[in-house]
């Protein structure tokens, strides 16, 4: 960051001048994966789980299977960040998906092994893989 009313300032700061002050990550990749999720900036929809499935991603930090899914709410594509709630609505968790809210919505209450014959593909067995989740 740098003051705009010096002269020529992108042309020093371009040439290595010392101007400004530099502002470095406080925390690593991942960190900051975890915190835009948190932000609620890219939620997209919310998915819907039974008691079971929100015992073991909140207790267990499991992955979200499509076993354990009662309803998916809004429109949302694969890789977009959403909600993941119990049945009474209270949100748990947030991550990203591997699947778009009317392919779960085809796959919802289904064994992971499902999942191909009634896609006709697949991207692996989980909804949100514990890895891209974060606890909200």
């Amino acid at each position: 960051m740098a003051s705009g009313l010096q002269k020529n300032v992108l042309s020093k700061l371009i040439a290595g001048e010392k101007l400004g002050t530099r502002f470095y990550p406080t925390g690593d990749r991942l960190e900051s994966r975890k915190r835009w999720m948190l932000s609620g900036i890219a939620l997209r929809g919310d998915v819907i789980i039974d008691s079971g499935a929100s015992g073991a991603v909140r207790l267990e930090a499991h992955s979200l299977l499509p076993a354990g899914v009662v309803e998916v709410i809004g429109s949302f594509a694969r890789g977009d960040v959403v909600t993941i709630s119990d049945e009474n609505g209270v949100p748990i968790v947030a991550g990203i998906s591997n699947y778009s809210s009317e392919e779960i919505d085809q796959v919802k209450g289904m064994h992971s092994e499902n999942i191909r014959t009634t896609l006709g593909y697949d991207y692996g067995d989980e909804i949100v893989h514990r890895s891209n989740m974060v606890k909200l």
